[in-house]
């Protein structure tokens, strides 16, 4: 973000939509995090709460590989100019 002219360019330039996605990404795996931590664990003790966990778990690793090529778009692509 220190690299963007002005807070607009966030939403303006390609680089700033990099920058949103990969929050976003970043924010989303935080919130499996908190989900599989607090709601599917606990519910391991019943029958199928491990099927639950383990399909939430490949949801959070394709979007971890999504965050990924986000921030290998981002290396790739220059800050915008003032």
């Amino acid at each position: 973000v220190l690299y963007l002219p002005s807070p607009g360019a966030l939403l303006d330039s390609t680089y700033g939509n990099l920058i949103l996605a990969k929050g976003a990404g970043f924010a989303a795996l935080v919130g499996f995090g908190a989900y599989n931590r607090f709601r599917l664990i606990p519910s391991l003790r019943e029958t199928r709460g491990d099927v639950a966990l383990r399909r939430s778990v490949r949801f959070e690793l394709v979007v971890m590989i999504l965050v990924v090529l986000v921030a290998v778009a981002l290396s790739r692509v220059p800050p915008p100019v003032e």
